[in-house]
């Protein structure tokens, strides 16, 4: 299978380059989204806050574009980039281990999967054990 990470044009647009991918035959896509981009904090019932969010908004493109043309997608829901925690506002300083952001971030991916049903992945790439590496 060939996948690849498909990435804007020079001047930021995104199908151009989608569909040069499919005609070179890229059955897969890589999509990766920090989980802050997601989970943007809490209300003050400390629900999480998910409207609005431009990886909520990614997810449902992906959605609705990726299953129209058999693409499987590669996903990856990232807690953390390079040496930057990810983690929504007000779990920035807890660490990965603490249950509090182990469960929040189980919200997260329960959101996320509810986003993206139509979505075949060929793999899912997140952290199982949040470990503190921060």
């Amino acid at each position: 299978m060939l996948e690849v990470a498909i990435n804007t044009t020079a001047d930021g647009e995104f199908v151009p380059s989608f569909e040069d991918a499919l005609a070179l035959g890229v059955q897969s896509q890589t999509f990766s989204v920090d989980w802050n981009a997601i989970d943007l904090g809490s209300d003050g019932a400390d629900q999480p806050i998910y409207e609005g969010g431009v990886g909520s908004e990614f997810l449902a493109i992906a959605n609705s574009c990726y299953p129209n043309s058999d693409t499987r997608v590669s996903m990856m829901l990232r807690p953390i980039t390079t040496l930057a925690k990810r983690a929504p506002p007000g779990f920035e300083k807890l660490p990965f281990d603490d249950p509090a952001m182990i469960a929040r971030f189980q919200q997260t991916l329960d959101h996320v999967f509810k986003l993206i049903p139509d979505i075949t992945l060929t793999s899912w790439l997140s952290a199982r054990k949040l470990t503190s590496i921060c």
